[in-house]
């Protein structure tokens, strides 16, 4: 008998039940894992594991060649505690997916941010369950735990152990997460579903990257495939309602309160970059005004301010209240700058509050001291304006001071906040077709790439907005811009707002060189890819509908035929589009509206 397993599958009636001798591992957990290593102990278990506990989660690990997969268990320990001997190590390389798991675990759930260090520093071994090969061959138990497929199940795990509530039992999960909660595909996909079929019947959902989804749900014949969009979504996906309590929960303390109330704020003057996934933020904002008790008029109105940013970052939604002139002025001088950024970017973004109202404050405030003379809040309150003038009729006044912004964080050797400068300066030059700025953009591009200013984040933005003011300008030299649209439009790591747009912008492209039959075959994949996806795809549909506008303008329809289409567009993002149909007065309007649209 092999004193690891033995597990012999029982018929009674229409109920199949397990027997399983355990060795401090096969689908056991605390309780058995804290007996001596050789101990022996039965089980009788309804198809597979009973309920974990926080911090326990099941691991997924593909076999030497790809002959066939495994099954662990990650289990979570209190610091300093024993640990088995007979657990599994990972891999260096896999120390680090869990550091950027734990990196990812507060910015999808920011008001966790004083607890996750705890879950993170304890001990995790994991314990080998099973081995099967799904293809002719041996399937070797693996001796190390490698790659970066387990940021998903570890990103559970410890949002488990923060939160104090167990995973489901029916659960497994495997995708990789990036430091800044953003989900990815995996390899080895077929054999760990086929050793979870056949191996853990009580494991009912198998939870994705949502890019691999299609392909798993072609492979899958008795488990759910579950699409993740995000660290963030995948917390809601799981623990649902659990969050809602523990958030309230923790507004019942009068210090812990204000300490979240805070942490809200300070996230959402961060900026977009803080978090990848807003939602959470948004949701969490929103259960805090309604159910903490006793909140002040000063902490009610952060809570307001945060779920309407992170409403606006998430979906382009949400309204700021105005706060009155005593609360504005109990902020430190640079907070209160950081305020009237947001209301302005949410004016450009969401149509609210009324461009004149703003105009107004930031006048009355004296806040757009000149550019020359400006400090980092004051400039981000310049680049803001800047934004909102691009979609209010004044394109050309924003290019000349996104231009000037950029020169400016150039001489004070903030290279990092270069990109989104540049990026608005290179499609602002192209939809005012100003050839002369372009070039100016390029020298500056060229400068700041040899001092490595752009970033790994940057540059992605600064190629998609290049390439499209070549489309415009109608520019044509060595390096293509069809191949880096089409480059862009394809890579799975980016953000999708970014790859959606660069698709669109590939089709314009398609379509000014007379490829036709391509240009109608991409917009046939995003109308595939719409159709597939779930109704929170919304950069998709907006990217398809522009796609659609483009088309019929080359085709010289009028209003009758693009009519419709701006109410689609209008619908899928009223902000920007109610700015544009008034900047358009004497103009076609989806002409105006293709050329302008800001993203």
């Amino acid at each position: 008998m092999n004193p690891d397993l033995y597990r012999k599958r029982l018929d009674s009636g229409s109920e199949r039940r397990v027997v399983t001798m355990l060795r401090g591992g096969p689908w056991c957990w605390p309780s058995e894992l804290d007996r001596a290593p050789w101990e022996l102990a039965v089980s009788l278990v309804p198809d597979g594991p009973p309920n974990l506990v926080p911090g326990q989660v099941p691991l997924v690990a593909v076999t030497k060649e790809q002959i066939g997969a495994s099954l662990f268990c990650l289990c979570m320990r209190a610091a300093g505690g024993a640990t088995n001997t007979e657990s599994t190590p990972f891999s260096a390389e896999v120390r680090q997916v869990w550091d950027d798991a734990a990196l990812a675990l507060p910015r999808s759930l920011p008001l966790l941010w004083t607890s996750v260090r705890e879950a993170h520093d304890a001990p995790r071994p994991a314990f080998h369950l099973t081995t099967r090969a799904v293809r002719v061959g041996v399937a070797v138990r693996p001796t190390e735990l490698k790659g970066p497929s387990f940021g998903l199940a570890f990103l559970l795990a410890l949002a488990s152990r923060v939160l104090g509530k167990p995973l489901p039992a029916d659960i497994v999960a495997s995708a990789t997460v990036s430091a800044d909660g953003q989900v990815g595909p995996v390899d080895g996909l077929p054999e760990k579903i086929a050793v979870v079929e056949a191996e853990a019947p009580r494991i009912r959902r198998f939870l994705v990257a949502a890019d691999q989804a299609q392909d798993a749900r072609a492979i899958a014949s008795a488990i759910e495939i579950v699409a993740v969009r995000s660290a963030g979504h995948a917390i809601e996906l799981v623990f649902g309602d659990e969050f809602r309590r523990f958030l309230a929960g923790a507004g019942s303390d009068p210090a812990a309160r204000a300490e979240l109330v805070d942490s809200f704020f300070r996230l959402v003057l961060s900026g977009r970059q803080a978090v990848v996934d807003w939602r959470p933020v948004e949701q969490g904002a929103a259960i805090a005004c309604s159910e903490w008790p006793d909140l002040d008029a000063l902490a009610r109105w952060k809570l307001e301010f945060t779920r309407a940013v992170a409403a606006r970052h998430e979906n382009n939604r949400g309204e700021i209240p105005i706060p009155q002139p005593e609360l504005l002025n109990s902020f430190p001088a640079p907070v209160r700058v950081g305020v009237v950024v947001q209301l302005v970017q949410q004016c450009a973004d969401t149509g609210r509050p009324d461009p004149s109202v703003l105009q107004d404050l930031i006048k009355r405030l004296g806040y757009l001291v000149p550019i020359q003379d400006a400090f980092a809040p004051h400039l981000k309150l310049w680049g803001a304006y800047a934004r909102l003038l691009a979609v209010t009729g004044q394109p050309h006044e924003a290019l000349r001071i996104q231009e000037a912004l950029a020169k400016v964080f150039l001489c004070q050797f903030e290279y990092d906040q270069i990109s989104y400068q540049l990026s608005e300066w290179y499609r602002l030059a192209g939809a005012c077709d100003d050839r002369a700025a372009f070039d100016r953009a390029e020298d500056m591009c060229v400068g700041v790439t040899k001092l490595g200013g752009l970033g790994f984040a940057g540059k992605p933005f600064v190629s998609l907005t290049r390439a499209r003011a070549m489309v415009c300008l109608q520019i044509s030299h060595q390096d293509d811009p069809a191949k880096t649209l089409e480059s862009l439009s394809r890579d799975l790591q980016l953000p999708t707002h970014l790859r959606w747009s660069a698709a669109r912008s590939y089709a314009l492209m398609l379509t000014a060189r007379g490829e036709v039959e391509r240009q109608n075959q991409l917009v046939t994949e995003l109308e595939q890819a719409a159709e597939q996806s779930s109704n929170q795809a919304q950069d998709l549909r907006i990217a398809l509908t522009l796609c659609r506008i483009d088309l019929a303008l080359t085709e010289a329809c009028c209003g009758s035929a693009t009519d419709p289409l701006l109410d689609q567009l209008k619908a899928l993002d009223p902000g920007p589009l109610s700015h544009l149909l008034k900047a358009a007065a004497g103009v076609e309007p989806a002409r105006y509206v293709a050329r302008f649209y800001p993203y």
